[in-house]
């Protein structure tokens, strides 16, 4: 199942935009935040995450996203966001 951004649930939008806000609380700019984004994570969520952060930078992307690729970066991103905070 493929998704564009508009027909998302209004969860997963905001899972995603908290995902981004919480490492831009880390890096300090959506530009910054989606180089991170491209750069640190596993090369197989390179390109869903360089969709994602177009979509939340623009909030009119034609982007399809698949249902599974969602789940997995989210949650890769959730497991290394609790790996982080355990460690503070």
């Amino acid at each position: 199942m493929s998704y564009a951004w508009d027909t998302c649930s209004s969860e997963l939008k905001k899972f995603i935009s908290d995902s981004l806000r919480k490492i831009q609380s880390i890096i300090t700019s959506k530009q910054k935040a989606g180089i991170w984004g491209r750069s640190n994570p596993p090369k197989r969520f390179h390109a869903i995450i360089r969709q994602a952060s177009e979509a939340y930078e623009t909030e009119k992307s034609a982007a399809i996203f698949s249902e599974s690729d969602l789940n997995r970066i989210r949650d890769y991103f959730k497991k290394s966001i609790e790996d982080q905070l355990r460690r503070i």
